[in-house]
């Protein structure tokens, strides 16, 4: 039992480190973009505000293109028309909304007064890195609100791709996180690392908050599973599909949640799982399912086989119901009671 959750933790480990790469990746392309942005320099405070969208939708845009594309690669999926139109959308018109509110806050809450005293310091001292400190510290509180702004509008748009409130939610959470962290970085970076340039923080800080956000979506969601499937065999054998929503299709269509490769015998949509706060189930929809063996829908346990074609996938749920949960349907074609495999605690494998 320890060395399987030993190996859970492992694989939740080895998928928050690929997201926070895909993140990092795309805090650099969302990084290029931003400096065709700031060739722009506004004089007044709402062209400020304008030019700080479009450079938050570049380096947003970037951040959450490459971890909705991560987290789809993870999942074996591919996003379909609406999905891709959704979520390029709210990526665009979020993106650009949190830098130009984050321009306002930020705008709002720095003391004018504090800066003119940092200058007046370095005038009297010359100190590149005694500047870079006090400006630290009198844009902190500003610069950490406006990033939080700018992570969780960005962090929604990372749930658009996915149409899923519950994805948005943890992507919500973590972009709130790489946010916090991006902030208290942004401005000490130069001092801590004795940079002359602000593009150098700026890069190293979008980099940051990439693989923050990234890795904080993977390890929310994986602290919030309640259930998940490990695919026996075919293509994607040993794969698992960790099932978010409260509707999980099963299907040959790439873009459901349980995709299911190269087996002819499935559906576009095959089957459904439906979770809810009395436990998990499985439903046809469009092909025959079987559990155990047996035909029809049922509550599920861990350790249960489902099977759809010719493709079996292992069932894991953090809990199970007591066995007398009224949920529990009895078998399509049977009169008696809903057998139940052996307890297991599979192994949950996230590697993709």
């Amino acid at each position: 039992m320890a060395a399987e959750e030993t190996n859970q933790r492992a694989h939740a480990v080895d998928r928050a480190v690929r997201m926070a790469g895909a993140g990092a990746a795309g805090g650099v392309c969302g990084f290029l973009l931003s400096r065709v942005v700031q060739l722009a320099n506004p004089s007044t405070n709402s062209g400020l505000a304008f030019t700080q969208g479009f450079w938050f939708l570049a380096v947003i845009g970037g951040i959450g293109s490459g971890v909705a594309w991560q987290s789809f690669s993870l999942g074996a999926r591919r996003p379909n028309a609406k999905m891709a139109i959704a979520g390029a959308g709210a990526l665009g018109i979020l993106g650009f909304t949190s830098g130009y509110l984050a321009q306002v806050v930020y705008s709002a809450l720095v003391s004018n007064d504090a800066l003119r005293n940092c200058f007046s310091e370095f005038r009297a001292s010359g100190s590149d890195s005694e500047l870079n400190w006090c400006f630290s510290r009198s844009v902190r509180g500003a610069r950490l609100v406006g990033w939080m702004i700018a992570g969780a509008l960005g962090g929604a748009g990372v749930g658009a791709f996915f149409l899923s409130l519950r994805r948005a939610q943890n992507a919500i959470v973590g972009g709130v996180a790489g946010g916090v962290f991006g902030g208290l970085i942004f401005d000490a970076l130069p001092a801590v690392l004795g940079l002359s340039t602000l593009w150098q923080s700026q890069l190293l800080a979008i980099i940051s908050v990439g693989a923050v956000i990234g890795a904080l979506i993977s390890l929310i969601e994986t602290l919030r599973i309640s259930a998940w499937v490990e695919c026996l065999n075919g293509e994607l054998r040993g794969r698992t599909f960790i099932l978010t929503e409260t509707l999980s299709r099963i299907g040959s269509d790439r873009s459901v949640e349980v995709p299911v490769i190269g087996d002819p015998d499935v559906e576009a949509i095959h089957a459904v799982f439906k979770t809810s706060h009395r436990g998990l189930s499985v439903e046809e929809a469009g092909g025959v399912v079987t559990v155990n063996g047996r035909h029809g829908a049922m509550k599920l346990t861990s350790g249960d086989v489902v099977q759809v074609g010719s493709t079996q996938l292992r069932v894991g749920l953090k809990r199970d119901l007591p066995s007398d949960d009224p949920f529990v349907p009895s078998p399509v074609g049977t009169s008696s009671p809903t057998q139940k495999a052996p307890k297991q605690r599979p192994t949950l494998n996230l590697k993709p």
